[in-house]
């Protein structure tokens, strides 16, 4: 079953959902010519519709290329390459080519075997630009850029899996892009999403077996305290990962009312998953009721409070915090073909909302290999009618551990991540409320003996 990229209605304040940026050495996608000149002016010299847009994109980049790379390294043009465009980053392709050989005729023959042979290889990286509210690169970003750039470092000094090395990043806007920016080195491969169509399906075993390892890999870096990554681990030399709570209320939500309480960035108290749990609803009705609100949803966070304790009890909490990539699927997966059966798994990256989570959030299933709708969580669960689905959740349950079966796979577990994205984004909007009574009802079929009953909200 191919992957699919949908949105997750639950989750657009702040969610990462339906990114497409997948950077890449080898795809092709659709923006692959985007900043060729037929893509840029018709035939008469007019431009194209976005053609304007796509060259003045195209001659900052270069302009901020030849900035960077002042010298022989830019002698010749930059190829430039769009590779994608998600919802919060532009991400443009760059190769820089070594400087043309120059005839020199007091070299030696040996000497010209030599340049022969060792011609210097191409330089490619991938430059990511945010985007603004809007989705374009007109206005202001909000995107922090060098806590994106702190997390990617603190992700490669830590796992042993294949991420982008910053190369040059800039958080202001007095460049030639004018705004901030990220020059990341390029990985090997294509995303999975743009590959999955020419595997055949011993390819795709083979990948989700990889992905599967590498999701339980990720999720073995553990923190006493839940968060982000912060960006003051950029000045620190402790091997210690450093933690921002998560902001209550959101930065979605502040902003509707400005002359409430605001996002601060704070470090992350340590606490049990447990604690965590109900202190974001604690948090969550202190906020609410700076602004009266809380009567609406006051004892439904009470109900979503017994949940927490019951899921406690039957030991789905643990006693520490796993690191979760945030937006693990086939887009942001890197991989290339390796043989008749076989893919290699080359980088993943946009880590841009990596955070520790309880455990069940860390060991989400990768079940959009068997499930059309990668957000829906109790897709996990669910089984394919069809036979390449089944094969896919066969190969999962293979190559995961014990642990990560039970918890990737579990109704329990498809909850519990139902009720993080309650308490990361609150009780104010309706659909959120409508999502909390769902995941209350649900536990209440699956353990009608904690008597976690729903009600109706008016």
């Amino acid at each position: 079953m191919p992957p699919v990229s949908t949105s997750n209605a639950a989750a657009t304040t702040d969610s990462r959902s339906g990114n497409a940026e997948s950077v890449s050495s080898a795809g092709k996608g659709l923006y692959s010519e985007y900043f060729c000149d037929d893509n840029i002016f018709d035939e008469h010299g007019d431009f194209r519709y976005g053609g304007e847009k796509a060259l003045t994109l195209k001659l900052q980049v270069l302009q901020l290329i030849a900035d960077k790379f002042p010298g022989v390294e830019t002698e010749r043009e930059p190829t430039l390459e769009m590779i994608g465009q998600g919802s919060f980053n532009v991400v443009v392709g760059v190769t820089l080519h070594p400087p043309k050989s120059r005839n020199d005729c007091n070299m030696s023959v040996g000497n010209k075997l030599t340049k022969l042979f060792t011609r210097e290889p191409l330089r490619t990286f991938a430059l990511r630009l945010p985007l603004d509210s809007s989705g374009k690169l007109d206005g202001s970003t909000d995107n922090n850029v060098t806590r994106d750039i702190v997390t990617l470092q603190v992700i490669s000094s830590h796992l042993s899996i294949p991420v982008p090395q910053v190369i040059k990043y800039d958080p202001r806007t007095d460049n030639a892009v004018g705004r901030p920016f990220a020059l990341q080195t390029r990985l090997a491969g294509e995303s999975l999403q743009t590959l999955w169509e020419r595997l055949n399906m011993p390819q795709k075993l083979s990948a989700m077996e990889q992905v599967t390892k590498m999701t339980e890999k990720i999720a073995r870096c553990t923190s006493p305290v839940a968060g982000y990554i912060s960006e003051s681990n950029r000045d620190l030399r402790s091997s210690a990962i450093h933690v921002d709570q998560f902001n209550v209320p959101t930065k979605a939500e502040a902003e509707r009312r400005p002359q409430f309480a605001q996002p601060v960035t704070r470090p992350a108290p340590k606490q049990t998953p447990h604690e965590f749990l109900i202190d974001q609803c604690n948090r969550w009705i202190a906020y609410e009721a700076t602004f009266a609100h809380d009567h609406h949803s006051r004892v439904l966070w009470g109900k979503l409070k017994k949940l927490i304790n019951a899921l406690e009890e039957r030991k789905w909490l643990g006693d520490r915090f796993h690191l979760a990539h945030g937006d693990l699927f086939p887009r942001n997966i890197l991989a290339e073909i390796t043989g008749p059966s076989t893919v290699k798994i080359t980088g993943i990256v946009d880590w841009d909302m990596a955070s520790f989570a309880p455990k069940f959030v860390a060991l989400r299933a990768p079940f959009w290999g068997w499930m059309y709708d990668e957000q829906n969580e109790d897709g996990a669960y669910g089984d394919s009618y069809r036979e390449p689905g089944q094969l896919m959740k066969k190969a999962f349950r293979a190559a995961a551990s014990k642990e990560y079966t039970e918890f990737g796979l579990s109704v329990e577990s498809a909850v519990g991540r139902k009720l993080f994205t309650v308490l990361r984004y609150g009780l104010i909007r309706y659909g959120q409320r409508e999502l909390a009574l769902q995941l209350l009802q649900q536990w209440h079929m699956l353990h009608p003996s904690d008597h976690v009953q729903t009600f109706h909200l008016y």
